[in-house]
């Protein structure tokens, strides 16, 4: 479970103040036209979880020990 949520946070939370701030400053300083891009990037993501979800086949994941 730690790893889990080290994993998350090293690639996803710990990145995005910063993307988010360079799509600011790249808008001119604003904040309100940058942050638009979270919704977007929370569809794509759970567009490609829920195709990994179909795709995989029972029995092919991980399984806990």
């Amino acid at each position: 479970m730690v790893v889990s949520i080290f994993t998350i946070q090293l690639f996803g939370d710990m990145w995005s103040p910063e993307i988010v701030g360079r799509l600011a400053d790249s808008f001119g300083g604003n904040l309100q036209k940058a942050v638009l891009i979270l919704p977007v990037a929370l569809i794509v993501a759970s567009a490609l979880w829920l195709v990994l979800a179909v795709k995989t086949k029972p029995g092919k994941g991980v399984t806990a020990a």
